[in-house]
């Protein structure tokens, strides 16, 4: 706005002394308004700088957590890509080493993988994880519990982190919190501030971020999640590490974050090094933001660079400058009123003119026409280094100009002096120091009283952050451009590769969109339905594919079960947590059925909306048909098996009746007076029998072992009794081949239950055997009894029994000894022809002693002999059998 013209002065000396007072009251006023106004402009600066900060900050923070992220989706990969229960210590190393984590991930102290374990579930976890490479692994929770846990199975790098292995995540209740919660979202989340067990020298200064695994690749919907869950992938981040390295703009400001989710119960976990409690160098700004489910606060201190970083002007000089110079006019006033007032407007416009040219922050130099430097700002000494002192007088051209910018510079200053316009343009400066100095030149003419030219005002603003900013978005463009090439070339290559694989897939597979109509059809489809791929697509799936009746019936039924409306579409889905919706008649292009096992899910996009369904039919044919071979198969053996019992069950009477006839009358002739050879033969006749009747009770008695029929009895007997009557009977063998029969038993009586019957047939089996294939020497049977450590019944204790038969035979070779156990198999051929035989024994005792829950083991060789040993435990009686 014009000044008020100015009217001669009176040459009162009133009025020439009312002048000078009122300017000089004028002036103090204005210097005040000037001073109020510069303040008032700085504090308006400072908040705008802080607030850039903190947002600056903010966006350095969400980045950095972010970048966390993507590291538990790629630990997430590894478990998947293991095979979830596949998943090893060896493999997860593998995965951390081909991680670059300082590089990658700064700040993480690595990356895990936590286990969901129900308690009956934690002491095959703990063999499963020692037998895995962690032999001292073991469960450690931070407050008892009996519930789920949520146990550190894996963590890499394993330096540094060893005390977090096996740690129950569940038995503290914020990490709990955290992990129940990313579970429930499908998505990372993040503990309140706590204590790490690998970090206990900064308490409540760190946190985990957790993310779900489930099983399968796609996220189940809310209400499986839980059943879903297998485990998290984790991060433990210690805030003052994950802070590091953080751009605190050359020590501009300091930084305090806090966890604000309680209200009312705000949590710090994170001051950097500069912050200072209760200091207020500038004015704080405090900025809230989301992560990953928590809401922290961001509370920015400004540090004394803040305000050196401005280079406001201060308030109280500029008040100072304005008051003397309204002091030095009040005191130069004189004279006529009219010299007087000129004089005034002359100081006032003056020093309203080196205010705004000493406060700017763009360098403004005067000069002459020919270069020649008339006025010198602040700004212009930090622009290029020379002091005003040094600077007046001299060349701006040949100052601050090389030879390449000094002749554009010229022109641009004639055309100005000329009246004519010039746009501001970019040129290169240079400092005192010689190094270039990026600027915007903008030329103006200075104009005399008359309007005439006298120099040029040039303004000089500093560039170069400018330009590194525009460089950095080219290059964080260029960037953009090649992850997006490259990502789009992963795509294809995916795209390449789920489309290989649908074609190579057995099953058929068949896409919809929302409306039903086929969107994608397979090759497995186009074999299995008989249509091709361009005859299905665009076609409703229910109607080309599916039974109309069936769909109904189905459809009802489960109306009637649920007890609601179902739209047709929802006969698939209503149990799809059983990941079966069970088989189905599928319609085939000539009008022929097929079964299937028909699966269905649907097909959400990244907003979790609907857009299609996926059907997966396999083909049951070859498995319906393996169904009813194998039921004839099994009917076959049923029957066999039947008519084997029939058999064996009819044979016990039909061949025992004539057997027993034979050895009886037998027996009635060796007591009648016969001759030598009569004699003889009636022997033969006897042992024939006895060995026939030996034969058909150990084939009864194998079949009886098969069939399931054989029972062990549990009833009181005395360990001496029965040893006594096994030895009797195998001395009859042992004297007739002349062999020694030793027995070494325990001397004190023994009363023990169990089958005694059973017992005495394994011992003199191996007896039988041993003095069989023993030419020379003798057998020996050992018996050692041991008491067994555990609860028993009232009446007495558990005892092991070891019983050793050793013989001083043949021997067995190695590669015969396991051969020796089956039905109707020895050693070799040739023992049917020198000892004779049907290798039932061994089988027999072999299932008796497993019916018994005992252990047979064999230890032989060729030449040495052989020691059979029978371990069984039986029950102790407190009362002496008789």
């Amino acid at each position: 706005m014009p000044l008020p013209s100015l009217h001669p002065p009176k040459t009162d000396l009133r009025d020439i002394v009312r002048a000078p007072l009122l300017l000089l009251v004028g002036g103090w006023v204005l210097s005040a308004g000037l001073g109020a106004w510069q303040y008032r402009a700085n504090q308006a600066m400072e908040r705008s700088r802080a607030e850039q900060l903190t947002q600056r900050a903010a966006e350095q923070v969400r980045t950095r957590m972010r970048t966390y992220e993507f590291g538990l989706r790629g630990a997430r990969g590894a478990v998947i890509a293991a095979g979830m229960d596949e998943i090893s210590r060896e493999r997860f190393h593998q995965y951390g080493l081909s991680r670059d984590l300082p590089r990658e991930f700064p700040g993480a102290r690595g990356f895990g993988f936590i286990r969901r374990v129900l308690p009956q579930q934690e002491a095959a976890l703990v063999e499963a994880a020692r037998r895995d490479g962690a032999p001292d692994f073991h469960i450690r929770q931070l407050t008892p519990h009996g519930d789920v846990r949520y146990v550190i199975q894996y963590i890499e790098p394993l330096h540094h982190n060893e005390a977090a292995v096996g740690l129950d995540v569940a038995s503290e209740p914020k990490r709990r919190a955290a992990a129940d919660a990313a579970m429930a979202s499908g998505e990372a989340r993040i503990t309140a501030p706590i204590t790490i067990v690998q970090a206990t020298e900064n308490p409540q200064r760190a946190v985990l971020v957790l993310l779900p695994i489930y099983r399968g690749v796609v996220l189940p919907p809310p209400q499986q999640r839980l059943q879903a869950l297998l485990g998290w992938a984790y991060a433990p981040l210690v805030m003052d590490e994950v802070m590091r390295d953080f751009d605190y703009d050359d020590d501009e400001f300091a930084l305090a974050l806090r966890d604000v989710t309680v209200a009312g119960a705000a949590e710090g976990f994170f001051t950097s090094a500069q912050w200072r409690e209760g200091e207020a160098a500038g004015p704080h700004h405090q900025m809230r933001l989301t992560v990953f489910g928590r809401i922290w606060e961001l509370d920015l201190q400004p540090r004394p660079a803040f305000k050196r970083g401005l280079n406001l002007p201060d308030p109280g000089v500029l008040t100072l400058t304005a008051a003397g110079v309204s002091v030095l006019l009040a005191l130069l006033l004189g004279g006529r009123q009219r010299a007087v007032l000129r004089e005034r407007l002359i100081q006032y416009q003056r020093a309203r003119m080196a205010a705004m040219v000493e406060g700017a922050q763009d360098a403004i130099v005067g000069h002459e026409a020919d270069g020649s430097i008339t006025e010198w700002n602040p700004a212009a000494e930090r622009l290029l280094g020379w002091s005003a002192v040094e600077a007046l007088g001299r060349d701006l051209y040949e100052l601050a100009l090389d030879d390449a910018q000094r002749e554009r510079v010229r022109r641009a200053g004639e055309q100005a002096l000329a009246g004519k316009s010039v746009s501001p343009f970019d040129t290169v400066l240079r400092h005192r120091d010689g190094h270039p100095v990026e600027a915007s030149l903008s030329l103006a003419a200075m104009r005399d009283v008359d309007g005439k030219p006298r120099g040029l005002a040039s303004t000089l603003r500093d560039v170069r952050e400018q330009r590194q900013a525009q460089a950095r978005i080219l290059e964080l463009n260029a960037t953009l451009e090649q992850q997006v090439q490259q990502r789009t070339a992963e795509l294809r290559v995916l795209a390449a590769r789920e489309r290989a694989i649908l074609d190579g897939a057995g099953s058929a597979i068949v896409a919809t969109d929302a409306g039903g109509l086929i969107t994608l059809f397979n090759p497995a489809a186009e074999r299995l339905t008989g249509y091709a791929a361009a005859q299905a697509l665009g076609r409703p799936a229910q109607a080309l594919l599916l039974d109309a009746a069936e769909l109904q019936q189905r459809l009802q039924a489960l109306r009637a079960e649920l007890g609601r409306a179902l739209a047709p579409g929802e006969v698939f889905l209503a149990r799809s947590g059983t990941g079966d919706n069970g088989e189905w008649q599928l319609l085939r292009a000539d009008g022929s059925r097929v079964s299937v096992l028909l699966e269905v899910r649907t097909l959400r996009d990244e907003r979790a909306r609907t857009v299609g369904l996926i059907y997966v039919a396999v083909d049951l044919t070859e498995r319906k048909a393996l169904e009813q071979a194998l039921e004839q198969r099994t009917a076959q053996a049923e029957a066999a098996s039947r008519a084997k019992s029939a058999f064996l069950a009819n044979m016990s009477h039909e061949i025992r009746t004539p057997l027993n006839a034979v050895i009886g009358l037998s027996h009635l002739l060796q007591q009648m007076p016969l001759q030598g050879r009569q004699r003889e033969f009636v022997g033969h006749i006897a042992g024939a029998g006895q060995q026939l009747l030996a034969l058909v009770n150990d084939v009864l008695d194998l079949s009886k072992i098969e069939a399931g029929e054989m029972r062990l009895e549990a009833v009181p007997f005395a360990l001496g009794t029965l040893l006594d009557e096994v030895m009797a009977q195998a001395r009859v063998q042992a004297d007739q081949k002349g062999l020694t029969l030793a027995l070494h038993a325990p001397a004190q009586p023994l009363a023990l239950r169990g089958d005694p019957l059973r017992l005495k047939q394994v011992l003199l089996n191996l007896l039988s055997n041993a003095l069989k294939f023993t030419q020379q020497g003798g057998v020996t049977l050992r018996v050692l009894a041991l008491p067994v450590e555990g609860p028993g019944p009232v009446q007495g204790s558990r005892v092991r029994l070891r019983l050793e038969v050793a013989d001083t035979g043949i021997g067995i070779a190695p590669e015969l000894q396991a051969r020796i156990f089956e039905a109707f198999t020895q050693a070799d051929s040739s023992t049917t022809r020198r000892f004779g035989g049907t290798g039932l024994g061994l089988s027999i005792v072999r299932r008796l002693v497993s019916m018994m829950d005992g252990e047979l083991s064999l230890d032989s060789a060729p030449g040495r002999g052989s020691t059979f040993t029978v371990q069984v435990t039986l029950q102790m009686e407190a009362a002496p059998v008789a």
